[in-house]
């Protein structure tokens, strides 16, 4: 496992809105704290320049504590590496839902190209045969539809947009506070596609 994840350096043919920036470092960084394990190592950024960025950890001694307290299962390699995609891909899974909410259409290959970063992060540790990313990205709106937890992602995103950079300590604390008054636990993101059940690791063609 990685010791350090770049999950999102966004880059577009045209920009994103700061709206959709917002959306997507939030769907990071919140697809990565809902795991349990995963924590915002830095600042959370929408106005870098050309670039919005969301650094994120694994801890696997926070890992053993979900094991021991909340009686998780132990999960193997192959199931910390999907959590990983599922953290790469949720920028674009939350602009998927983002437009849904705006009634407007999504932008496949703007958001496509500007998830390059996510999709070779992807692609690096489980392949993008079958669309693997996209699927991972379908998997995490799925997540993100659920009101309560859209509740969180759209907070994160409007702190986002009010400053432009959110601290890794405050959203932590946001977090700590909205997960238990909305009754979101923490999970391990789980899957019943087929292409997502075993990596490829084959060279993208999508």
């Amino acid at each position: 496992m990685t010791a350090n994840i770049p999950a999102s350096t966004s880059l577009r043919p045209t920009s994103p809105t700061r709206e959709e920036a917002a959306y997507h470092e939030s769907g990071h960084a919140v697809a990565a704290y809902l795991t349990g394990y995963h924590y915002v190592d830095d600042d959370i950024v929408i106005d870098g320049g050309k670039t919005a960025v969301t650094t994120i950890q694994p801890d696997l001694h926070l890992l053993q504590v979900r094991v021991q307290e909340l009686g998780w299962a132990v999960p193997d390699e192959l199931e910390l590496r999907r959590q990983q995609c599922f953290i790469a891909a949720a920028g674009y899974g939350a602009e998927m839902v983002l437009a849904e909410k705006r009634g407007r259409p999504f932008d496949t290959y703007s958001v496509g190209v500007a998830a390059l970063g996510d999709r070779q992060h992807v692609g690096a540790i489980w392949g993008l045969a079958n669309g693997a990313f996209y699927k991972f990205a379908d998997e995490m709106a799925v997540q993100f539809r659920d009101p309560k937890v859209w509740t969180i992602v759209e907070t994160v995103a409007q702190e986002l947009l009010s400053r432009g950079r959110m601290y890794a300590d405050e959203f932590i604390g946001l977090l700590e506070n909205l997960m238990p008054q909305l009754g979101v636990p923490f999970r391990l993101f789980s899957t019943v596609t087929p292409e997502l059940q075993t990596p490829t690791l084959l060279p993208a063609s999508s």
